[in-house]
């Protein structure tokens, strides 16, 4: 029977089976240094101490952009700015800490502009299909005079 491989957390010190230290790339057993339980622990506080942070809250800004558009923060205040600071359809002014959506392509992931909250739902309830989008125009119009 082969022997579980161990190994003892640099933070609590205790021994702990292998399947509870995260894999790495750079130790020479191949697991890092402290158990997930220190380590979850040691991110917690870090996240605690710094969320506060203007560095901490564009850090996370970057990175949710990042794993959602493939954009940097200064990317998006760049494609804010070339509109005007404006809403990409109806043209209101974005206020900061309004919500605003990056406005893209659900089939080909392109980014296409930044939009206010109701432009943004407005698509989706039209599902981005120009045709429906044209429909409701020409219903408008015929009932405008109502």
């Amino acid at each position: 029977m082969a022997q579980q491989k161990v190994k003892t957390c640099k933070k609590c010190g205790v021994e702990k089976e292998a399947s509870l230290f995260y894999k790495s790339s750079v130790t020479a057993d191949k697991l890092e240094g402290k158990c997930i339980e220190c380590r979850l622990e040691q991110n917690a506080k870090y996240r605690d101490a710094n969320r506060h942070t203007d560095a901490y809250k564009l850090m996370k800004r970057n990175t949710a952009l990042k794993m959602k558009y493939g954009i940097t923060a200064k990317e998006y205040d760049q494609r804010k700015e070339a509109q005007d600071h404006k809403c990409g359809i109806c043209k209101t002014e974005l206020q900061e800490g309004k919500s605003t959506h990056l406005d893209h392509n659900h089939d080909t992931g392109k980014l296409r502009g930044i939009l206010c909250g109701t432009c943004n739902r407005a698509l989706g309830y039209f599902q981005d299909d120009i045709n429906i989008l044209e429909k409701a125009r020409n219903y408008l119009q015929e009932h405008s005079h109502a």
